[in-house]
C-alpha cells in the first residue's frame, strides 16, 4: 500500500529526473543503487529516507523542496488507519503526565482489544 506523500515524492523525482534527461538507470548507478529501487521509489512503493532524499536532489541538482512542491498539506497531517475514537483516545492519553498510569492504561487498552477479537 502506498502512502499518498510517498507517491507524490516519487512523483516529483520522476519528473526531475526526466528534465534532467535521464533514465532509471542512470539514477541508480550514480547512486549505487538498481534500477528497480529507483522505480519502487518513483512510484511511491518504497519510502526515501532523508540521506538518499538528499542523494537524489543532489544528482538531480534541485532543491529538496521541490519533492514537496504541490503536496497537499493536510495529507501531511492525515494519520493512516485512525478513526475519530481512536483520534480522541490518543489526545487524551497525550495529556496524562504520570506514566505508571499512561502505561496501566496502555495495557487496559490492548487487554481490551484482545478480547474483542
Amino acid at each position: 500500500m502506498t502512502n499518498s506523500i510517498d507517491s507524490h515524492v516519487g512523483s516529483r523525482i520522476r519528473a526531475a529526473r526526466i528534465a534532467r534527461d535521464m533514465t532509471q538507470t542512470d539514477v541508480a548507478l550514480a547512486l549505487n543503487i538498481s534500477f528497480q529501487q529507483v522505480q519502487k521509489y518513483e512510484k511511491g512503493t518504497n519510502r526515501i529516507s532523508a540521506s538518499r532524499l538528499w542523494d537524489m536532489a543532489d544528482l538531480l541538482q534541485v532543491p529538496i523542496a521541490d519533492f514537496f512542491d504541490g503536496l497537499d498539506t493536510d495529507a501531511a497531517l492525515v494519520v493512516p488507519d485512525l478513526n475519530n475514537e481512536g483520534l480522541i483516545a490518543a489526545r487524551s492519553i497525550e495529556g496524562i503526565t504520570d506514566p505508571d498510569v499512561r502505561a496501566r492504561i496502555e495495557d487496559l487498552i490492548i487487554a481490551l482489544s484482545r478480547q474483542a477479537r
